[in-house]
């Protein structure tokens, strides 16, 4: 019978944690961890949609058409928008992707906030 592996740090910057051998991630760590890989899986998934010349031209009429964020106005302010947001996610649906009845018009910071916020990384 093989002696215990000693354990080990938890890979995550700055944790010092200490997990079993053959264990790259604290609890605390791994669900962030997979958090991300599906993220990054979803990013795969919608970006050829992003990177087309007709999404290019309709983002730009839409803003042209709808030149101010809709969050800041609805709080009172005049901020330039800057991004198309889906006002429901479409991830990946091809027919929700281009309804421009789902676009809104909103600044970098609100769009931030809002993809934060759907991705399940509230803000505190």
């Amino acid at each position: 019978m093989m002696p215990n592996q000693p354990k080990r740090f938890c890979k995550y910057v700055n944790c010092n944690v200490r997990v079993p051998a053959g264990t790259s991630y604290c609890t605390k760590h791994r669900s962030i961890i997979a958090r991300s890989m599906r993220e990054s899986f979803y990013q795969k998934q919608t970006d050829p949609l992003y990177n087309t010349i007709l999404w290019r031209k309709v983002r730009a009429s839409f803003l042209r058409q709808h030149p101010l964020c809709v969050h800041c106005k609805q709080a009172g302010y005049i901020v330039p928008a800057t991004e198309v947001d889906h006002i429901q996610p479409h991830r990946g649906n091809e027919s929700l992707f281009w309804d421009e009845s789902n676009f809104q018009s909103l600044c970098k910071s609100c769009h931030s906030t809002k993809t934060r916020k759907e991705m399940g990384r509230e803000i505190q």
